[in-house]
């Protein structure tokens, strides 16, 4: 009899398996009709999906496989087909109702997308609750999620919960981003009073720490939602003032960028990579030089004004014969109109440009409101459209969300930032590559080897000019350019040994914020290629213990007009294996591998363990190394 119950609680478990499959594809299926526009669609896929982890959750709950619960081995198995039934039944049913919410607007997604120059603060507040409420449901997934089981599970079960944990943790990830910005939209909005923000335009053909020389500034007022523009100037109209007459964000801003002007001088106001010091370093220095109190700024550049032309459409300019769109916006405003134009009549016409597209997206002339909200997602999971605030709690929000543009080192991490140190616009044609080879070690430890291989584009046949330089006699021909590199890693990383160009580099170690950062003095000629090494040790660089662990990574770059590629390679501890990744990765003997771009940051990781009996043996033996406790 008790081998009858056993495997008729099999069948029933591995049963729950199926429902699990379906469930997450229709999970996957409603986030695809959602991000389309098809609301109804989308609230029919994840009522589905919710059915179906019910209906993995019954099958839970029969007196044949309720009485295997308390069995070892096979009871984790039990608990893990519950909890994951659980975990998908708050996801989906969590996604149900966001998607109702939206849907009861008056005018559905519409009412989210900016529209007359105004943003819909009562329709935000009227989903604002469901969201958060979502948002939490979501959140206790999560933690059922990471108090799952790895071991002493069937392989089919193991199977589904890696197949589930992935749609999960993204819908956390956009749960909790909408939650902190709908809380904070209606206090940056205006909805007390009048707010004003620096609006920051960034050009990436020329490097700077947040992303790029701000060549063109306004001043965005907001009040009640409705949305305002001043008259796009000339960066260079701004007074600068001594470095020693203003205070500085951080005692470390001041201590890394004094040198360069620090937060007293506009064009490199933004070599600092962290953009919530520069946003700060901006508004008081803009206070102090035009006597107008800031409540933020907005750091956009020709990356985001492309986006939202892809959601309204080219604009056209007969009488200069500009027909920008989302296709050549970013090579016209970086690189072609430096050829077709004066100094004075480029910042013109790159000014109206600018004013126009914002004026058309947020004036709602597009006909398709998910495309709208598309552009601004997009733009700023890539770092083109990046918020700072001055309200410590709007600002607080903005962290959460992930569009503040602050340094993020998580368990392990690589940040490599450039500051264009030769005044010229040569940064259109860099190809920036990045290495980094991890090896785990058993006792939590790593080194890793980072290659930071930078390619200059530049045409070396071209007379100088505004584009190619030189700016000044540098001892740079056209199309030569100089870097300030600077690379960050894990916080309780220590640098071994650094290279250039494969023979010694010359780097200065420094912190910013307590991230250890070094920087680097690298030059590429046209046509050439720069290649900086680095060595880090970690002390600590993975979570786990004998049997198992996880491994996380964060790398981070600057947005530039070509995105940086990256090449990653983690080598998991002697002895292990690896069994899940949460991106695609080639895995093989122990080693993962990620190629891919960095738009902003992305972050990886990769779980590994030893094989069955190890994992068994390596648990009891540090049982058994534990040192016994007197009465």
């Amino acid at each position: 009899m008790l081998a009858g119950s056993a495997a008729a609680s099999a069948v029933t478990v591995l049963g729950a398996r199926e429902r699990f499959d379906s469930g997450r594809v229709l999970l996957e299926e409603a986030r695809d009709r959602l991000l389309s526009g098809d609301l109804s669609g989308a609230q029919v896929s994840f009522g589905r999906a919710r059915e179906e982890f019910a209906l993995a959750s019954d099958a839970t709950a029969g007196p044949l496989v309720g009485m295997w619960a308390v069995v070892p081995f096979a009871g984790r198995t039990y608990d893990a087909v519950r909890d994951l039934a659980r975990i998908g039944e708050l996801t989906a049913g969590a996604g149900e109702d966001v998607t109702e919410a939206i849907g009861n607007l008056p005018g559905d997604l519409s009412d989210l997308a900016p529209v007359s120059g105004r943003i819909r603060l009562d329709a935000v507040r009227s989903i604002e609750g469901v969201v958060a409420s979502a948002a939490g449901r979501v959140r206790r997934a999560q933690d059922l999620a990471n108090g799952l089981s790895r071991t002493f599970m069937l392989p089919q079960v193991a199977e589904a919960r890696d197949l589930i944990l992935g749609p999960v943790d993204e819908a956390a990830r956009v749960a909790v981003s909408a939650e902190a910005v709908l809380g904070a939209l209606p206090a940056f909005a205006g909805a007390d009073g009048p707010r004003h923000y620096f609006v920051a335009v960034q050009n990436p053909a020329e490097l700077r720490g947040t992303g790029g020389f701000i060549g063109l500034y306004s001043v965005l007022t907001i009040d009640g939602g409705v949305m305002s523009f001043a008259p796009f100037r000339d960066i260079t109209r701004l007074r600068d003032i001594p470095s020693d007459e203003i205070a500085p964000p951080s005692q470390d801003f001041a201590r890394l960028y004094e040198e360069f002007g620090g937060a007293g001088y506009w064009r490199n106001i933004n070599m600092s990579p962290s953009t919530p010091e520069v946003g700060t370093a901006i508004e008081r220095l803009y206070e102090r030089v035009k006597g107008v109190r800031l409540d933020g700024t907005i750091f956009v550049d020709p990356g985001a004004l492309a986006e939202m032309l892809r959601a309204t459409g080219p604009i056209e300019d007969p009488a200069l014969g500009i027909r920008l769109s989302a296709e050549n916006a970013v090579s016209f405003m970086t690189n072609e109109a430096y050829a077709r134009f004066s100094r004075a009549m480029r910042k013109r016409m790159l000014g109206e440009s600018a004013s126009r597209v914002l004026a058309l997206f947020l004036q709602g002339q597009y006909t398709d409101p998910t495309a709208a909200i598309r552009a601004l997602v997009t733009a700023a999971s890539g770092g083109h459209l990046v918020l700072h605030a001055a309200d410590p709690e709007v600002e607080r929000a903005f962290k959460e969300a992930g569009i503040d543009g602050s340094l993020s080192p998580s368990e392990d991490y690589l940040g490599v930032f450039l500051n264009n140190a030769a005044g010229n616009k040569v940064d259109y044609y860099l190809d920036e590559r990045l290495t980094y080879s991890v090896a785990l070690r058993e006792d939590g430890s790593a080194s890793a080897d980072v290659s930071v291989v930078l390619a200059n584009g530049a045409p070396a046949d071209r007379p100088p000019d505004e584009v190619l330089g030189p700016y000044e006699p540098n001892g740079l021909e056209a199309g030569d350019t100089l870097w300030w590199v600077e690379t960050f890693c894990a916080r309780t990383c220590t640098l071994d040994s650094a290279t250039q160009d494969g023979g010694p580099g010359s780097v200065q170690p420094l912190r910013l914020n307590g991230i250890p950062m070094f920087r680097s003095f690298a030059r590429a000629d046209a046509g050439e290629t720069t290649t900086l090494g680095y060595r880090f040790e970690l002390a600590h660089a993975w979570q786990g213990d004998e049997a198992g662990g996880i491994y996380r990574l964060t790398i981070q770059a600057q947005p530039t007009i070509k995105p940086a590629r990256a090449r990653i390679e983690i080598k998991v501890p002697e002895g292990m294996g690896v069994m899940k990744t949460n991106e695609p990765m080639r895995v093989r003997e122990g080693l993962a591998v990620w190629s891919g771009t960095i738009r902003g940051r992305v972050t990886l990781s990769v779980e590994f363990q030893r094989p069955f009996l190890a994992r068994v043996w390596a648990r009891l033996w540090a049982l058994l190394r534990k040192p016994l406790v007197r009465l």
